[in-house]
């Protein structure tokens, strides 16, 4: 039944694009997906309860991140501090990131979801998470000259394999409630790298070194990177120093998830 409804929203949306407006596909694709959830009522991604994409008792289960934190990297930390050990070993570039959550169940499921079973329609649920850390401390020093949102961008190949950029989709969700615009085509992965899974940070850093490629002048602009998994860094690091080079002025990071989290150490 998923296949049937993801199928059936896929078909319209292509016939939609021949026939309407932006605005006009917008509102057919609501209303035959109200229609669908009629017909095939969604199932929560991780406690399989019927009505939701990601139910309400999960959406409160996941574990936002809170200090102490490292403020340039926002890495958890047994106090706050400044700049932790680690940003000064990997010159750390970004002026500040920060990731909502735990990368931990259910938003574990619901992020796999998005990103490898099509569940594309999770992004905007979950693009509320990046919204609230946003909208909190030290957020709001930037929002008014923050110029850009920019996706870490996916490889050609892996994009063509998987026909979306989740990145993407949560930046275009998370970009319209805040209304700062989505620029998903000023920066473009050109080295096809191997996955990231189970390698430490110098190992990711060599993996994306000259990975990204800016395709504007970007002098004086100040551009918030966003993506879904927060591990080491290393990527959201590659982006800054490509950016950087094109001319930006301040390059910030924001993930819907912190991976390598731990309640015992609160280091990574």
């Amino acid at each position: 039944m998923a296949l049937l409804n993801n199928s059936l929203r896929d078909k319209l949306s292509i016939l939609s694009g021949n026939h309407a407006s932006r605005q006009g596909i917008h509102y057919w694709q609501r209303w035959f997906g109200q229609g669908l959830n009629l017909l095939f009522p969604p199932q929560c991604i991780a406690c399989k309860k019927n009505g939701y994409l990601f139910c309400p008792h999960c959406s409160q289960e996941v574990r936002p991140l809170t200090e102490p934190l490292c403020f340039r990297c926002g890495r958890p930390q047994l106090e706050s501090i400044i700049t932790c050990a680690q940003c000064e070993r990997t010159e750390w570039l970004l002026r500040w990131a920060r990731a909502a959550a735990r990368f931990a169940m259910p938003l574990q499921s619901a992020i796999h979801a998005l990103k490898y079973d099509g569940k594309k329609e999770l992004a905007a649920p979950l693009a509320r998470y990046l919204v609230a850390t946003y909208r909190s401390t030290p957020w709001h020093q930037i929002d008014s000259s923050l110029d850009m949102i920019i996706p870490v961008p996916l490889h050609p190949k892996r994009l063509q394999d998987r026909g979306y950029n989740q990145a993407q989709l949560l930046a275009e969700s998370f970009g319209e409630i805040v209304q700062k615009p989505v620029k998903s085509e000023v920066l473009l992965r050109r080295h096809f790298a191997s996955s990231q899974v189970g390698l430490d940070f110098d190992a990711r850093q060599a993996n994306v070194a000259g990975a990204f490629q800016v395709q504007q002048d970007l002098s004086g602009m100040n551009v918030l990177i966003l993506d879904d998994v927060y591990t080491t860094g290393a990527t959201l690091n590659a982006c800054a120093n490509a950016l950087q080079e094109a001319g930006a002025a301040a390059v910030y990071g924001l993930t819907l998830a912190m991976a390598g989290y731990t309640d015992h150490a609160r280091a990574i």
